[in-house]
This record gives structure tokens, sequence and C-alpha cells, in this order.
């Protein structure tokens, strides 16, 4: 799915933009952000799902080394 398909544009985008109102509205940030994080995991996905394990993987190292500088909450 291309940023300029037509598939992306009037479903993908719309879908995408709901959940995250809804799931702030209603549920918080976090939910809304979490709402955010799936979308694009879909979006990538959707591309090329072999690929899913990188950027899974990729994702994860670097929320690991964010929360090393960051220290403990």
């Amino acid at each position: 799915m291309l940023f300029s398909s037509l598939e992306f544009i009037f479903v993908f985008l719309p879908l995408t933009w709901l959940a995250f109102y809804a799931a702030s509205r209603w549920l918080g940030l976090r939910w809304a952000l979490s709402a955010l994080a799936a979308a694009s995991v879909v979006f990538y996905g959707w591309w090329r799902p072999e690929g899913l394990v990188l950027f899974l993987g990729s994702v994860t190292a670097n929320y690991g080394v964010a929360r090393l500088i960051n220290g403990p909450d």
C-alpha cells in the first residue's frame, strides 16, 4: 500500500484516524498511541509481511536502548 493509493487515502487513513480519535477520547492517550503503533505495524506488514520480524525486532531494540538511556521510571 502506498501513501498515494486510493486504498490508503480512503480506507486505511480514515480508519486509523477514527481509531486514534476514539481511543484518545474514551480510553486515554496511552491507548490512542497503542492504536497508532498497531496501525503502523499493519501498514508495514501490508507492504512486506515477511519483513515484520525485522521491523518488530528493530522497534524492540530501539525501545530497549531508549529505556537504558532514560533510566528506570
